[in-house]
């Protein structure tokens, strides 16, 4: 919602860490990689082109959607020895066949400051790298497990983009009073939210959305 409805954002995108078993097949023994499920418009609205291949596109992110994954520059240096033919190839996440349909820029690490994914996955796809994730987390509204992160208009301050975003609150308090009663919404900077989303988050009564 606040990613379509917005007009003082430039991009809102969001994503989730996790564990993931891979494989290159299932002959090989699964090692745990840090992974991210990312909204499909992850890689686009951060303005981060791949090092090779494409990043996800909107399609990628829907129920039924083939599943793709991105790997870190690093993973495929050290896991893959840096072999392109790996593009469009397959490996096994959980017990899922993804294929590989990009490597991301070498200078880019994720957006979090300690945690480095080695892969990223579209948010569909969740449940294939925790199957115990209720089966209608996708959709339901009282479920919070991601961490948001939006763009700014260049024209815009952080203030205005609060004010926005605290009317679309409200407006989803009114539409949704079972699970959006009481919510609501802080923007941030992205460097002064760290340290906070344990209260303003995780544990609290709203949506951080982080301003990079």
């Amino acid at each position: 919602d606040y990613r379509d409805r917005t007009t003082t954002l430039a991009g809102v995108v969001a994503y989730s860490g996790t564990l993931a078993a891979m494989s290159r097949n299932r002959d090989e023994i699964p090692q745990l990689f840090g992974a991210w499920a990312v909204s499909g418009n992850f890689f686009s609205a951060l303005e981060v082109e791949p090092g090779m291949g494409r990043g996800f596109a909107a399609d990628d992110d829907k129920p039924g959607a083939q599943p793709v994954a991105v790997i870190s520059h690093s993973l495929w240096n050290r896991h893959f020895n840096s072999d392109a033919a790996i593009l469009g190839k397959p490996v096994i996440l959980g017990q899922r066949e993804f294929t590989i349909v990009g490597i991301a820029p070498e200078t880019f690490a994720g957006t979090d400051l300690f945690f480095h994914p080695d892969l990223y996955v579209p948010i569909s796809m969740i449940r294939e790298l925790q199957s115990s994730r209720a089966e209608d987390v996708l959709r339901d509204r009282s479920s919070r497990w991601l961490t948001v992160l939006g763009r700014l208009r260049r024209d815009v301050d952080v203030d205005t983009a609060n004010a926005e975003m605290l009317t679309l609150a409200r407006a989803l308090e009114q539409t949704y009073p079972e699970t959006n009663k009481g919510r609501t919404v802080e923007v941030l900077p992205e460097v002064s939210a760290r340290g906070r989303l344990d209260t303003i988050g995780y544990q609290g009564a709203g949506v951080a959305i982080l301003i990079v």
